[in-house]
């Protein structure tokens, strides 16, 4: 039975991520075609924290006052559905952009999915089992890109859309047979309380570092480097593949980053060399644009950055709240570093359309590097 609930788990999160994520290295480059400006496109990109940004404190909180998490990973699949269904059907940008952000809705219910899995473990097996979730997250993320990059170079940009809606259709159907915890302690919050949960030390210094940290990774990996690798000369197979070595070695970031790396270094020291790390690859985008040897090396390099940055930050979230509280905490979590998946793109449009794509992941390496000596110096054990 162990084994059981834990591979319907892992096949659900594998689809659900493989259908959000198969259209993310043509979604810039598609939207330049049907017509989007620069500062259109960062809407797009960013609608997608936005809507997340909106839901997943009150997902979190609905969460831990009912006990139940299973509906809204099935809800979460549904709503995935009808947003590949849509950017499918429809080539217009401002539909592109209500349903890329119908598709951050539905990653808002990831929140239920990650609290639901950490309690198929022991307590002490937090950073474990949070590992093991982002792994599943990573690997749908790696599949998805990887075939999406192949598919569309065969068959088109809208080709990656039926790959979308088709995968979350066959998450919704196994989604009903993930396991939930009937005997589930509840806990009746108030908003007083939740906000209390959110200002917590624990909880609030995570929250912000990973603000900028997805500002900074939804501004260049998932925003514009498709654009620059365009331009300078990637194909759209080769695009995917940039995605694919970023993810590839994200997944090996999120194993060796409360393993290899925790009995060395305390928090703070591994979150810094995250940060430093997704620094070097945005120092080398811009250049690398026209190598795609050299690109894939700077973005494998990211990768792991950010694979160590946000599972430490998950699972030091996960392991200092207590019991009936975990799901708001990731909820508030999940939900403010949503702002910088919206804000970082939207500035980052200005930026580019005032001064170059150069400046503006100038901007993007000097961020990441004063976050990495913020974490060295403030962010204790």
């Amino acid at each position: 039975m162990y084994k059981f609930r834990n591979i319907i788990m892992n096949i659900t999160v594998i689809l659900f991520w493989i259908s959000l994520y198969v259209y993310v290295p043509i979604l810039t480059p598609y939207s330049q075609d049907i017509g989007a400006g620069v500062q259109l496109i960062g809407m797009i990109i960013g609608s997608y924290g936005f809507t997340q940004m909106l839901v997943r404190i009150p997902i979190g909180v609905i969460c831990d006052r009912t006990g139940k998490k299973k509906n809204f990973v099935i809800i979460g699949c549904a709503l995935l559905f009808l947003s590949g269904l849509g950017l499918y059907l429809f080539k217009n940008p401002i539909l592109v952009l209500v349903f890329r952000g119908l598709g951050g809705v539905a990653a808002g219910t990831w929140v239920s999915f990650t609290v639901l899995y950490t309690e198929y473990f022991k307590e002490d097996q937090s950073a474990s089992s949070m590992g093991n979730i982002l792994a599943c997250n990573s690997f749908g993320n790696l599949l998805g890109v990887f075939f999406g990059g192949v598919i569309s170079q065969s068959y088109g940009y809208a080709s990656t859309f039926i790959v979308a809606f088709i995968t979350a259709g066959l998450a919704f159907i196994i989604s009903f047979f993930v396991y939930e915890n009937p005997n589930y302690i509840k806990s009746d919050v108030s908003t007083k309380e939740v906000i209390n949960i959110g200002l917590n030390k624990n909880v609030l210094i995570p929250s912000v570092l990973a603000i900028f940290m997805q500002a900074i990774i939804f501004s260049s990996m998932f925003g514009y480097s498709p654009a620059v690798n365009k331009l300078g000369g990637m194909t759209s197979f080769q695009l995917g593949l940039v995605s694919t070595f970023f993810l590839i070695t994200k997944i090996g970031g999120s194993k060796i980053s409360g393993v290899q790396l925790g009995a060395k270094y305390g928090f703070g020291k591994r979150i810094s060399i995250g940060f430093t790390l997704i620094g070097i690859m945005t120092m080398f985008t811009v250049m690398s644009s026209s190598n795609p040897i050299f690109s894939y090396l700077v973005h494998a390099i990211g990768g792991c950055g950010y694979g160590i940055a946000i599972s430490l930050l998950m699972s030091y979230i996960v392991s200092e709240t207590e019991k009936g509280k975990k799901t708001i905490a990731m909820g508030f979590f999940q939900s403010i570093y949503g702002i910088g998946m919206f804000v970082g793109p939207v500035i980052s449009g200005y930026f580019i359309n005032w001064f170059s794509y150069g400046f503006n992941y100038m901007i993007l390496t000097l961020l990441a590097l004063i976050c990495a000596t913020y974490s060295f110096l403030f962010v204790k054990s």
